[in-house]
């Protein structure tokens, strides 16, 4: 997953990381996905998890022209727990929309 968004964090925006429950057969999977602008995930059919900022006024001040740097030092403050506990409240409110 970090190489993924490693890669995909090349363009301005905001990279996501986001439950993905329209794949088909009631399964859902993991998918990481670029945005730009003001545009929300929850508008595409997918629950955010966790998003980092990428464009140029997120880490000019401390890293300047080195946007790599600043994703590394995002990913040392990344609370895989309460990921976890997002994703879980996106499950069990999809599990209760389904019963509706």
């Amino acid at each position: 997953m970090r190489k993924k968004l490693n890669l995909i964090s090349n363009r301005p925006g905001y990279v996501w990381l986001v439950r993905n429950t329209s794949g088909g057969g009631g399964g859902s999977s993991l998918d990481i996905i670029n945005t730009g602008n003001q545009d929300c995930p929850l508008t595409r059919g997918r629950y955010p998890l966790l998003v980092i900022d990428v464009w140029e006024h997120a880490y000019y001040l401390e890293h300047k022209n080195k946007r790599p740097n600043y994703i590394d030092n995002w990913w040392m403050v990344v609370d895989w727990d309460k990921v976890n506990e997002l994703d879980e409240f996106w499950k069990k409110r999809n599990a209760a929309k389904d019963e509706l």
